[in-house]
């Protein structure tokens, strides 16, 4: 771990005093180990996992549509479950077409994170820039991704016939779990829909 030395200003202006601070920041190194975390086959655990399909309905429904939320740790209280192949079992039930199977491959490149589906490849280039793509629907999206503090954020918006759909999602792993969250801002408006998902490292 290194340090970034941060100098802060005392406040005591007339004796001009100022101290200095050691604050732990994550490096490249660092940066790069918890991304190469993610490389593996993943397979949800619905007893840990929002369920997807029950979340819309109660969006289409006018309720409160807030799942999970957080990072490894706390749970909320609409499961989902089943369980599918690589690609398959996904419960989008009124998602966009970027949603998420139950199961499912990420492969790490040079600058780029590849979900592996049943039919189709998603790759995301980590640089922070701008990148035009079709969803699993062919509809149009944009969509941002990077790494910060080695955690995958990737931001999308898609053009849909109801109006653009946002998606804000994270990716974090550790040695044989993957949690993702997505924020889901839909043309209806209100307050995101979020939705937590819990994956467990399938062995090779």
């Amino acid at each position: 771990m290194r340090f970034r030395l941060i100098r802060v200003a005392a406040g005591l202006a007339g004796f001009g005093l100022s101290a200095a601070l050691l604050l732990p920041f994550a490096g490249p190194a660092v940066a790069r180990q918890a991304t190469e975390a993610l490389a593996g086959v993943w397979e949800v655990d619905p007893e840990e996992s929002d369920d997807p399909a029950e979340v819309m309905q109660r969006v289409w429904g006018g309720e409160d549509a807030r799942g999970g939320r957080g990072g490894f740790g706390g749970r909320s209280g609409t499961r989902r479950g089943g369980r599918g192949g690589i690609g398959r079992g996904g419960r989008g039930g009124g998602m966009p077409g970027n949603a998420l199977p139950d199961s499912f491959e990420i492969e790490i490149g040079s600058g780029e994170m590849r979900v592996v589906l049943e039919e189709r490849i998603r790759i995301y280039y980590l640089d922070g820039e701008e990148h035009m793509r079709q969803d699993e629907r062919g509809l149009s999206m944009k969509t941002v991704a990077e790494v910060r503090g080695g955690i995958v954020r990737v931001t999308s918006e898609a053009e849909t016939p109801m109006g653009d759909v946002k998606t804000f999602r994270t990716f974090q792993a550790n040695e044989d779990t993957l949690v993702v969250r997505t924020e889901l801002t839909l043309p209806r408006g209100g307050d995101p829909v979020l939705i937590r998902s819990v994956y467990r490292r399938l062995p090779e």
